[in-house]
């Protein structure tokens, strides 16, 4: 009977009444490039270090001291991760980490111990706490005298729901003071995978097989989910037509 449900279409989009959710879009390198500067360094590595390696925002997160090799002679360090998306189907996984990517996070493995998270909220909220040394000291005068609260405790590692509202918090802080035609539009990790996958198809001349391994996918048609290249690989070959043609756009005839 279970042998069977592998033989039931699935649902298509708008032929229920249960909601639907939006396709996931990346996040262009621009917008990733305008947010850096308002994240602390912590999330900030975590953030390029994510897009860079292709991986899943809870792979990142998770990340311990004792899952990185660095054994290697060729000098590229493999990251295994202990629990990640095919962890309950027997998928092996694991995680190239390149030059750029051992350059941030070399930082966060001194003086740990194995067991320990590369990526440590307590860290991150010390860095925060010393971007704010410059507060008011009448804010503090004001303060002095109330009855002091408890301290709430910090995790050990991020979660992906931590992780994702560090990087909507900087964004709306950063927002407050930017221009209007400068604001930075909410975009969430999950958007990062998508934007490396697209990246890889871009720079490998639309092969998805390398995509494909670098995400650590099994199948061509789940890269292709992730994959939002090909409006972009059209756009550019309409370009090319047009060169081609001796034409520029304004030189077009109006239909």
């Amino acid at each position: 009977m279970a042998d069977a449900l592998k033989y039931v279409p699935a649902l298509r989009r708008g032929r229920t009444t249960a909601p639907e959710s939006k396709p996931r879009q990346d996040v262009p390198d621009d917008i990733v490039d305008a947010t850096l500067p308002h994240l602390v360094p912590t999330v900030a590595a975590m953030v390029q270090v994510q897009l860079w390696a292709v991986m899943r925002p809870n792979e990142v997160c998770r990340m311990r001291v004792g899952d990185i090799d660095k054994s290697r002679k060729d000098g590229i360090w493999l990251y295994k991760p202990e629990m990640h998306k095919g962890t309950l189907l027997e998928h092996d996984k694991v995680v190239p980490l390149g030059k750029p990517e051992q350059a941030l996070i070399a930082p966060y493995l001194e003086g740990k111990l194995p067991e320990q998270s590369v990526f440590n909220p307590k860290t991150a909220a010390l860095e925060k706490a010393d971007g704010r040394k410059t507060a008011c000291r009448t804010v503090k005068a004001k303060r002095r005298d109330r009855k002091p609260t408890p301290k709430r405790a910090v995790n050990e590692h991020y979660d992906s729901t931590m992780y994702a509202r560090s990087i909507k918090r900087a964004i709306e802080r950063a927002n407050r003071s930017l221009p209007k035609d400068q604001q930075i539009p909410h975009w969430t990790p999950y958007q990062l995978r998508h934007a490396g996958v697209t990246e890889l198809v871009l720079e490998n001349d639309g092969d998805r097989d390398i995509a494909r391994a670098v995400a650590g996918q099994k199948t061509i048609s789940i890269t292709q989910g992730y994959n939002h290249a090909d409006l972009k690989i059209a756009i550019e070959q309409a370009k090319k037509r047009g060169q081609q043609s001796g034409d520029s756009p304004e030189e077009q005839p109006a239909s």
